[in-house]
């Protein structure tokens, strides 16, 4: 278990993301949520925002859009406060893209307009370049081809600044789609084979399956048959191996969530064992402390019984009536605080720990004992009285006695 809550945090965050990647998205919501409330309890602003976005992205995935939208908005108005406006850019970039699949498309459209402002202000150009194109997109879905085609172009044209060959490669390919769909098949071919020259040598199969499908439908709109033919032959030549890998990582995904489901299971077995311990541990421990408890408590007992017997049998001695009745009441005191120590637990129980009760409960206790003192108080201090007044008056008899009879000794007599 980690000490400090951050790393538990993110820890909580890699599992959501490694479920992420499984497809298996209820139990990735669960992690990110996990992580997301340690991070409110610590209150860093920063780490609650990322933990908002992946929530976002996650019920995207599950076309929960309303809680989608909801999350990626909290965390974009925490990155703004913190002044981060590369990632504030970024989560108008990711809110657009939400209300786009959810074919809401004016919000979509103010929102891209919103992270061109943003990703210009900050000189991200990777950013602007895919603002312009998901905006370019969104005007393809309203089936608005001119307006479409503007924003790809100025895509390529910024794209073709930063050099990328992957991003490049996604610009042909839109502009071949676009043009296909304004049936321009020349301009269509045109960008389609640029694209399909770059991802070839990229190796990268899905866009080159993407080509080879768009290059296929250009030259049948065109009536080349033929051509369309061969085209169609390696698609499928490219999907049947797309298909083999596709089984080849879902293999390994089911085999890694096995993985992970095992050691969760190791997990839970050692966590079950140390509570387990634990719980021995406290028995044992509560057991001892009983034992001890009981010792003490017999410890009190017995001298307090002590002292009682030692009250009965200082009657044999000639002492004060103060003195009595203070080893009385010191005995009835000790005997009243021993009542309330044993009866203490049962009294927070049956007054469930309210304060008046718990007193009256103890004042009636106190009441029982007072009576009970006074009882054998008198009692006690009457036979004493009468033993030691006994006690006394026998002494006094046997001196006279003595006298008298030292007295009318003859031997006495003749001497006098």
């Amino acid at each position: 278990m980690f000490r400090q809550p951050k790393y538990e945090a993110g820890a909580y965050e890699v599992q959501g993301m490694a479920y992420e990647y499984l497809g298996q998205l209820a139990p990735a919501v669960n992690y990110h949520l996990k992580s997301l409330q340690i991070r409110e309890r610590i209150g860093r602003k920063k780490p609650i925002a990322l933990s908002l976005s992946h929530m976002g992205d996650v019920y995207a995935q599950m076309k929960s859009y309303d809680k989608a939208v909801d999350y990626i908005t909290k965390a974009l108005e925490i990155f703004r406060l913190e002044g981060d406006n590369k990632e504030a850019a970024t989560m108008e970039y990711n809110l657009g893209i939400i209300y786009m699949q959810e074919m809401k498309f004016e919000p979509a459209l103010r929102i891209f307009r919103s992270s061109i402002k943003s990703f210009r202000g900050i000189s991200d150009s990777l950013g602007l370049a895919n603002a312009y194109s998901a905006l370019g997109n969104t005007f393809i879905k309203m089936k608005m081809m001119d307006s479409a085609l503007i924003y790809h172009m100025i895509t390529l044209d910024i794209r073709k600044m930063i050099g990328n060959e992957l991003d490049l490669s996604e610009s042909y390919s839109d502009l071949c789609n676009l043009f296909l769909r304004r049936k321009e098949f020349p301009l269509a071919q045109k960008f389609g084979q640029k694209g399909l020259e770059i991802s070839s040598r990229l190796g990268i199969l899905e866009v080159v399956q993407l080509g080879l499908g768009n290059l296929s439908a250009i030259e049948e709109g065109s009536g080349n048959f033929k051509a369309a033919l061969s085209y169609l032959k390696k698609e499928n030549k490219i999907r049947d191996s797309l298909n083999n890998q596709t089984v080849q990582e879902e293999i390994a995904r089911q085999s890694l969530s096995f993985d992970i489901q095992k050691q969760q299971y190791r997990d839970s077995l050692i966590k079950a064992e140390n509570l387990h311990k634990q719980e021995l541990r406290r028995k044992l421990d509560e057991k001892e402390q009983f034992r001890k408890s009981i010792l003490q408590y017999t410890g009190i007992f017995l001298f307090i019984m002590g002292l009682l017997a030692a009250t009965f049998l200082i009657r044999r001695i000639q002492l004060p009536v103060i003195w009595l009745e203070g080893g009385i009441f010191f005995t009835a005191l000790l005997l009243f605080e021993f009542l309330l120590l044993i009866l203490d637990p049962l009294v927070d129980s049956i007054s469930k720990g309210a304060p008046v009760y718990k007193f009256s409960m103890n004042l009636l206790l106190g009441l029982l004992v007072f009576y009970a003192h006074s009882f054998f108080e008198s009692r006690l201090k009457q036979r004493l009285i009468s033993g030691n007044t006994e006690s006394g008056v026998s002494d006094k008899f046997k001196e006279e006695s003595s006298a008298e009879a030292l007295h009318s000794h003859p031997g006495n007599q003749e001497g006098e």
